[in-house]
C-alpha cells in the first residue's frame, strides 16, 4: 500500500479480487469475520479505520491492540469508547491538490459506481441508500 501498511479489508466474497487488487487481504464481513481477522493478524490491529458502524464497529474490540488508532466516518464510539476519533469530511484546497497530486503519479486511483445528472439526485440517492455499491457515486452539476 502507499504507506507501506499491511491492509486487512472487509467485503463480500464478491469483491474479493476486487480488495486484492486494491493491494488488502480481504476477509468476509458478517459472521466469522473476527475469527478470519484474527487469523491474518494474530497479534491485533494497530489501526482500525471503519465506514460503516454498527456489527463492524462491535468487532473492533476483539480486533485491536491496546492503545491502536480508531477512527470511523460514521459511529462516535470510535472516540467515546476506544479514545479515536470520529471524524467528519472537512475539504481543504491543499488536501485535494496533493490528491490530485497522487491520482496524476498513479498512486491513487477513484472507483466511480455511477454518475448522475443532478435532475437525477433522487436516483443517485437511492442506490448509495440500497447499499454494496462499488466506488462512488457521482452527481454532476
Amino acid at each position: 500500500m502507499l504507506a507501506g501498511a499491511r491492509v486487512v479489508g472487509t467485503a463480500g466474497p464478491a469483491n474479493h479480487d476486487y480488495l486484492r487488487g486494491l493491494g488488502a487481504e480481504p476477509v468476509p464481513y458478517g459472521e466469522g469475520l473476527v475469527a478470519a481477522a484474527k487469523a491474518l493478524i494474530p497479534d491485533g490491529f494497530d489501526v482500525v479505520l471503519d465506514y460503516v458502524g454498527g456489527e463492524a464497529m462491535d468487532a473492533t474490540r476483539e480486533l485491536v491492540k491496546p492503545g491502536a488508532s480508531v477512527v470511523s466516518i460514521t459511529d462516535g464510539r470510535a472516540a467515546s469508547e476506544f479514545g479515536g476519533q470520529a471524524i467528519w469530511v472537512r475539504p481543504s484546497s491543499e488536501d485535494i491538490a496533493e490528491l490530485v497530486g497522487l491520482v496524476a503519479q498513479g498512486k491513487l486511483t477513484v472507483s466511480i459506481a455511477e454518475v448522475f445528472d443532478l435532475a437525477h439526485a433522487v436516483d443517485a440517492y437511492r442506490l448509495l441508500e440500497a447499499g454494496h455499491t462499488r466506488g462512488k457515486i457521482v452527481v454532476r452539476m
